[in-house]
């Protein structure tokens, strides 16, 4: 229950901090997708430390530790997953490129169909 309580104060700590950068950034678009993606790798090696922990809990046969542990990365797992989805769509796949024989249509050029 105590390594549940510290994993969430980490958590909160780190977010606290991603948040202070971004807002020392003033709204820097460089800024922002740095502490986007810091935010995600954090989430997820935080994840995995998690469920390390839940192995283990589960080699001790501390059940309640383990199943508290497998709950904490099932809560994380959903905050990366909300966090990759945000950070997916601030940035959007690019247009596709016009085909080969493409001429732009501009008024009064004579090449429009």
């Amino acid at each position: 229950m105590l390594f549940l309580v510290v994993l969430a104060l980490v958590y909160v700590g780190r977010m606290f901090g991603y948040g202070m950068d971004l807002w020392a950034a003033s709204g820097e678009q460089g800024a922002a997708d740095r502490v986007a993606r810091g935010q995600l790798s954090f989430t997820w090696g935080l994840l995995g430390a998690a469920l390390g922990a839940a192995g283990l809990a589960a080699l001790l046969r501390a059940r309640w530790t383990a199943g508290l542990q497998l709950f904490g990365a099932a809560v994380l797992f959903v905050f990366a997953v909300q966090l990759g989805h945000a950070y997916n769509r601030s940035h959007p796949a690019p247009p596709p490129p016009p085909k080969p024989g493409y001429t732009p249509c501009y008024s009064g050029s004579g090449r429009c169909d």
